[in-house]
């Protein structure tokens, strides 16, 4: 049986930081701008581990469940799954952080091939989830729903995420030679049950009480 897509409320409209979607999704998203110092700082340690770590700063009660890609052809280094809070309210996002200050690419892309309008999709286990892709800086966002005006990451797939095997990340960041359609260019593949795996990401999932 082939991959089954499952749709957001919105299909698979995608929207970037800076389109006007909604104030509240660049507020969330650049919340997540903070942790840019110490995901640079768990890179490091998380170079002597394997799999998914459990870590958190010591002056901050914020967690994050951090991996780094089993197979990929983007310039990315570490995924966290981090509960994210914008006015109160708590939602969780996947962030994908690149191995340099460039934007999120293809291995051996440059930046001025980027399309304006970039796609993704996740799959867990052969499951589709049509994802909405945002960017903070030069990391990127991922949910794959919205709750009262707030992108989250759907109970769904957060169960599919905790209970699964394999992650698949597809991404559309190119654009296309005229008269070609869209494809996607960009794969990144998780390994959901090493290191830490399924207690890491229910930890997470706890804080944000989701």
């Amino acid at each position: 049986m082939g991959a089954r897509a499952v749709f957001p409320p919105w299909g698979r409209t995608m929207k970037r930081i800076g389109s006007g979607w909604c104030d509240d999704v660049a507020a969330a998203v650049v919340t997540g701008g903070l942790a840019v110092l110490f995901m640079a700082l768990a890179v490091t340690a998380f170079a002597r581990e394997s799999g998914w770590k459990l870590t958190k700063q010591d002056e901050n009660p914020r967690i994050f469940a951090i991996t780094e890609p089993s197979a990929s052809n983007l310039n990315v280094k570490v995924i966290a799954l981090t509960c994210e809070e914008v006015d109160g309210r708590k939602s969780l996002q996947f962030q994908i952080y690149p191995t340099n200050l460039e934007p999120i690419l293809p291995v051996g892309s440059s930046r001025d091939q980027m399309k304006d309008e970039p796609r993704a999709e996740i799959v867990v286990d052969g499951q589709i989830y049509p994802t909405l892709l945002a960017f903070g800086g030069d990391y990127g966002v991922l949910m794959d729903r919205e709750e009262g005006g707030l992108p989250v990451l759907s109970r769904p797939l957060l169960e599919a995420i905790e209970h699964g095997h394999t992650m698949i990340v597809r991404f559309d960041l190119l654009r296309e030679p005229a008269g070609r359609s869209s494809e996607f260019d960009g794969e990144l593949r998780i390994d959901l049950q090493s290191g830490e795996g399924s207690a890491a990401i229910a930890a997470v999932r706890r804080a944000c009480a989701l």
